[in-house]
């Protein structure tokens, strides 16, 4: 119990410390981005695992991993911000007698059918620049964070919510072209992903059999291959001297 609340501890002081960092730079690095406006479109397919954290494993962050795959819609701001729209499938599946906990051996639970079907609304922060052309802007490190809802069986609509958060690694193949890698975990408002019955009653002393208080985790790790369909750059003016003077000589032919 104490290892599955420290588990989850961890895990809550994360997230807000993954938010706290993003919001700071976001703002820091504001000002710097304003003169590099790309806007693209891009689609992207997303091959990887999916792992489940919980009363069954409260210790492991890569525990039994299951095929995934998801479809990524994403449009670019510039060379630092996207964001995109998420349609994923994954499986969970946890066994008591993969540990060695005495309690858990003797439990012997399993779940073997816990399906995840999830839409989400991702942002994407990237490091460094990452931009369309040049060859030595790119690779970055990337921040995701967002919210989305999932739905699994004999869930409530209050418990189907969730919020993303991980980080990344982005490589440009080519100038339509993008690899990356993620992991990102799913805060969830539900017990239930592994299919232990909080209100029943276990072993040695009316011992409970799920902790009803630690919510269910799950994971999504894998690599993205997205193609940009659709892209265009809108230089800052005040920045671009060669559009600033375009712009003067439109001005001065309409006079």
């Amino acid at each position: 119990m104490h290892q599955n609340l420290y588990y989850s501890t961890f895990m809550i002081v994360t997230i807000k410390l993954s938010t706290v960092l993003l919001c700071i730079t976001c703002l820091f690095y504001s000002t710097s981005v304003v003169s590099q406006i790309y806007r693209s479109r891009d689609i992207g397919l997303f091959v990887g695992t999916s792992q489940y954290n919980g009363d069954v494993n409260m210790t492991n962050p890569y525990y039994s991993p299951h095929w995934t795959a998801a479809l990524h819609l994403r449009k670019t701001y510039n060379y630092r911000y996207s964001w995109r729209v998420s349609i994923s499938y994954g499986e969970l599946k946890g066994y008591d007698t993969d540990f060695s906990n005495k309690y858990q051996q003797h439990r012997k639970h399993d779940f073997t059918k816990t399906h995840i079907y999830e839409m989400a609304s991702l942002v994407e922060f990237n490091f460094f620049d990452i931009t369309p052309n040049e060859k030595d802007h790119n690779f970055s490190p990337v921040l995701i964070g967002g919210a989305g809802i999932f739905y699994s069986e004999e869930l409530k609509l209050k418990e189907m919510i969730c919020f993303p958060v991980g980080l990344g690694l982005k490589y440009k193949l080519a100038s339509n072209l993008e690899l990356m890698a993620e992991w990102t975990f799913r805060k969830t408002y539900t017990d239930k992903l592994d299919q232990l019955d909080a209100d029943a009653l276990g072993y040695k002393r009316y011992k409970q059999i799920s902790f009803n208080k630690t919510n269910d985790w799950y994971s999504l790790l894998g690599v993205t291959l997205l193609i940009n369909f659709m892209s265009d750059s809108a230089p800052c003016h005040i920045y671009d001297k060669k559009g600033y003077e375009i712009f003067t000589k439109k001005r001065n032919r309409k006079r």
